[in-house]
């Protein structure tokens, strides 16, 4: 996406038209990444740290108006509190994440809902999760702050964080921060690890 703006702690820079940016962080310092455009949702990725270069997968980000529909797919949502989407990613010993489960904890109690996606779109009906959902869940009416994100799955276990990928480690919790008054949504993102 051209001219969205990324921020690591006191870092900031645009993407070009492509939709490509770069920034250095230093090694070994916790950062998390801020992506923010007009007309669209600010995006809060987990807290990571980097051991060398690393090139980002691109970041998809919400629309407003798509940011609506999921709103009014959301049982009882709080425009107060805040939502952060969960990717499930599967290590080569867990053959897929169907059936698991989330939850989601703050200061170690479980806080909020989560509504699950089936063919790309959440499901008021769906308990679990389904194989190549991106995201798996919408964990939403959470408290504003630090999360992180518990798995149970019927064959594969959680990978605790941290988890290592490469030059990115990724710690398991994000913050999640509300919208601004001019933003429809704000949308948190975590990785959690199945193994």
């Amino acid at each position: 996406m051209a001219a969205a703006t990324v921020t690591a702690e006191a870092q900031t820079a645009t993407s070009d038209a492509q939709g490509n940016w770069s920034m250095t962080l230093p090694v070994d310092q916790a950062f998390s990444l801020v992506f923010a455009a007009e007309g669209y949702a600010t995006l809060t990725e987990e807290s990571a740290t980097l051991t060398g270069s690393f090139d980002k997968e691109p970041t998809p980000l919400t629309d407003g108006a798509t940011g609506k529909l999921l709103i009014a797919s959301l049982t009882d949502y709080d425009k107060n509190l805040g939502m952060v989407a969960i990717n499930l990613v599967t290590e080569p010993t867990c053959p897929d994440e169907t059936g698991a489960t989330l939850s989601v904890t703050a200061g170690g109690e479980k806080v909020g809902s989560i509504i699950y996606f089936v063919g790309g779109l959440p499901s008021s009906t769906e308990t679990s999760a389904q194989k190549g959902m991106t995201p798996a869940a919408i964990a939403y009416n959470l408290p504003l702050g630090e999360v992180s994100v518990e798995v149970q799955h019927p064959s594969c276990t959680q990978h605790l964080p941290p988890v290592s990928q490469g030059a990115i480690t990724y710690h398991g919790k994000v913050q999640v921060v509300a919208a601004q008054p001019e933003q429809a949504l704000s949308i948190s993102f975590l990785r959690a690890f199945l193994k």
